[in-house]
């Protein structure tokens, strides 16, 4: 028999996440057609909805009471209101960011809350197991571990006990296996952070499919859509980068965050922060920021309230999130493993995210990230020993770059090529009709006049373009770009920006959420 379950978290994100994974479980649980978005209307939806299950959140939940001890005494007498009318029907479950120690999560143990999440890192896999089974005491044990005085026990508690202490020390063995996020932004008011949900990253022993267990904890970020110019654009992640260094994937990332702006599409550029940093330098940023650090920084840091940083920049209308290259070391995925890379994604407004890759991707962090990517963009040079060097199935080094080629997410992109190499035979025997487009061999001198001036660089290809092309019209660059531009944003928006660009420019664009 389903199990219903009334979600009254208060936070649409973190709603959507615990929804998506639900969902999946519909021979175990069946969700509510409605959800509890203040606490007020709480009571009235249990009455109406008549749920199994009752999933709550300490904090998101909207409440008239503010937070901190009025409105833990107002959860206790709540709670001991339905235990009263409804006894073991109604399965209360707790979601909160508190420490382990609080002294409220013990009295909720004492109000028989049995199913208690204190962090913002859920196990999904594990917590829709918990939902599965019945209600434990040896799961919340901890939360009464620091207790000072212990009465005597019978041979029964004695035992009970030692079940407890076993699984609150196995509890302590699995946040060892994954990055805690301790070092994430704290806000120094008397109220806590209000963040964005996190899901943690599933570990499980290599003989799980970690295909299957990526599934399971593929966040849905890019299922929002808005409205660019009253045309529906979906939001993207993109990764973008290339299995060999100095192939032009930061060159190209440029150019289609520029060709996104020109749309009037919110787009954020994210540079890896596991690489020396470029594009900080790239585009002046010294010259337009003051004490400037990057949001890894903010995500990794307790940052002082008194200390006067900057944490947002723009070039041209593009989000920028890059690091200080003196002030900020390269990271590890210890300083910034995957919860806290998703925590950034996740705060991120921008209706299309370019993550920069580089040749970073056999970093844990990036091969999570490609289950989440809408879209994965390699860039290729016209090198036929790279090339061979990834066909060649006994070579074990390149083995998961091939796995991303035969994604259907994935899109080669060449770089510095021009006609007479896509005729050659090698390059139809290895990649034949896999490009979906390529960029000729321009002159260095003028990228490094974009470069000098601190600028993106399209706009002096299409000045050069003009000059050489020998018909009139549109520039190659812009050509080139078309088909990328294409799997990206509906041919209906690139369309009207072509056909009313006169009547757009130096004019704002309100962008808004779709209704």
């Amino acid at each position: 028999m389903n199990r219903k379950i009334l979600l009254a978290v208060g936070d649409p994100t973190y709603s959507q996440i615990l929804t998506d994974y639900i969902q999946v479980e519909s021979d175990a649980f069946q969700l509510s057609a409605q959800e509890v978005m203040h606490y007020q209307y709480m009571e009235e939806l249990i009455e109406t909805e008549q749920p199994d299950i009752l999933i709550v959140h300490d904090y998101y939940l909207p409440n008239t009471i503010p937070f901190g001890k009025e409105r833990e005494k107002e959860w206790l007498n709540y709670f001991e209101s339905l235990r009263t009318r409804y006894d073991d029907q109604l399965r209360i479950v707790f979601l909160c960011e508190r420490e382990r120690q609080d002294p409220f999560l013990r009295q909720l143990v004492n109000a028989n809350i049995l199913d208690i999440f204190e962090t913002n890192k859920i196990n999904m896999e594990e917590f829709i197991e918990q939902l599965k089974d019945r209600p434990r005491y040896a799961r919340v044990a901890k939360f009464k571990a620091n207790t000072l005085s212990h009465p005597a026990k019978s041979d029964e508690d004695a035992e009970d006990t030692s079940m407890d202490e076993q699984a609150a020390d196995e509890e302590i063995a699995d946040d060892k296996d994954v990055q805690d996020l301790e070092n994430e932004p704290k806000d120094t008011s008397n109220q806590q952070k209000k963040e964005k949900p996190v899901v943690e990253k599933v570990v499980q022993k290599k003989v799980v499919n970690k295909q299957v267990v990526k599934r399971r904890y593929n966040v849905q970020i890019t299922n929002e859509v808005e409205k660019v110019v009253g045309v529906p654009v979906e939001k993207k992640l993109i990764l973008i980068g290339s299995p060999f260094p100095r192939s032009g994937s930061t060159f190209i990332a440029h150019l289609l965050a520029e060709s996104l702006r020109d749309l009037d599409v919110p787009v954020t550029y994210i540079e890896s922060p596991y690489s020396v940093p470029y594009t900080f330098d790239r585009f002046y940023g010294q010259k337009y920021t003051s004490n400037y650090y990057s949001k890894f920084y903010q995500f990794t840091n307790d940052l002082d309230p008194e200390q006067d940083i900057q944490l947002n920049w723009s070039v041209e209308g593009v989000d920028m999130i890059s690091k200080h290259p003196n002030k900020e070391s390269i990271y590890t995925e210890n300083d910034i493993p995957f919860e806290t890379f998703m925590k950034l994604l996740l705060s991120n407004q921008s209706t299309v995210t370019i993550v920069d890759v580089g040749t970073d991707w056999l970093i844990d962090v990036y091969r999570d990230l490609v289950d989440i990517a809408t879209d994965i963009h390699m860039v290729m040079e016209p090198d036929i020993s790279n090339m061979q060097y990834i066909d060649d199935p006994d070579n074990h080094h390149m083995e998961y770059f091939r796995e991303l080629f035969q994604l259907h997410k994935t899109k080669l992109i060449g770089n510095r090529f021009n006609q007479d190499i896509l005729k050659n035979p090698v390059m139809k025997d290895l990649y034949k009709d896999q490009f979906i487009t390529t960029f000729p061999a321009y002159p260095s001198s003028l990228l490094f006049q974009a470069q000098y001036e601190g600028v993106f660089a399209k706009k002096t290809l299409q000045q050069y373009d003009k000059r050489t092309q020998k018909k009139r019209g549109k520039a190659l660059i812009d050509k080139q770009l078309e088909p990328i531009l294409d799997g990206l944003v509906p041919k209906e928006l690139t369309n009207q920006k072509q056909s009313f660009f006169k009547g757009l420019w130096n004019k704002k664009i309100r962008v808004s959420k779709q209704t």
